[in-house]
């Protein structure tokens, strides 16, 4: 178990060390602010082009796009689409346990903040009201890209990836679907989701690529 981690680290550290730094920066930030205050400060900052980005990327990690991505991957080598596969699986599942049977009655944005009048909406963009924590999206963007850090092993790609992730984390919060506290337990479950299935297939002998070889 302990070689597998060490290896995991050297393939992904570039990820993991930012992720690590949002954790510590996110923790001062929940315990800095009361709940709202951020998504407050960010919602006021739209612009049309912000708009664009973020319901772009917001939808970026939906399911009919993260079966691109497991197509693509597939291409290049079968058993990376299916970690692929049972890194989101298991994210989504987290994710509908945790909103469904144990925070039930979390509200979202949009009902916590139903009397005021000065908030800003993206057009197109669904505004949900219940089930707010986790954030399924967030949860899925860092399973996913985490999971192609895994695979692809390349440090600038790595960081890339990890601000893609960051970046649906922050496009959640700006559309009004969850605060922030919501998004930073999101990327936990879905980096958890992801070491735990890399754990697992290593030790199943399922995970390898060619620079291993």
């Amino acid at each position: 178990m302990n070689q597998a981690l060490v290896k995991m680290w050297s393939k992904c550290n570039w990820f993991v060390v930012p992720y690590l730094i949002f954790v510590l920066l996110g923790a001062g930030i929940m315990l800095s602010f009361e709940k709202g205050a951020d998504i407050l400060y960010i919602n006021a900052l739209h612009t049309p082009a912000a708009d664009s980005l973020f319901k772009v990327l917001t939808k970026s990690v939906e399911f009919p796009l993260i079966v691109v991505w497991m197509i693509i991957v597939g291409a290049f080598h079968f058993r990376h689409s299916l970690f692929v596969a049972a890194c989101t699986v298991l994210a989504g599942m987290i994710v509908q346990v945790l909103k469904h049977f144990i925070f039930t009655d979390m509200a979202r944005p949009a009902l916590f903040f139903q009397q005021k009048n000065n908030l800003n909406f993206v057009d197109g963009v669904e505004i949900l009201h219940q089930h707010s924590f986790p954030s399924g999206h967030t949860a899925a963007a860092f399973s996913l890209c985490l999971a192609l850090a895994l695979i692809v092993q390349n440090k600038k790609i790595g960081a890339l990836l990890f601000v893609t992730a960051l970046l649906v984390a922050v496009s959640r919060v700006y559309l009004l679907q969850h605060f922030f506290r919501d998004v930073y337990a999101g990327a936990a479950v879905g980096v958890f989701a992801s070491i735990a299935t890399y754990l697992v297939f290593t030790q199943l002998h399922l995970f390898s690529s060619e620079k291993e070889a």
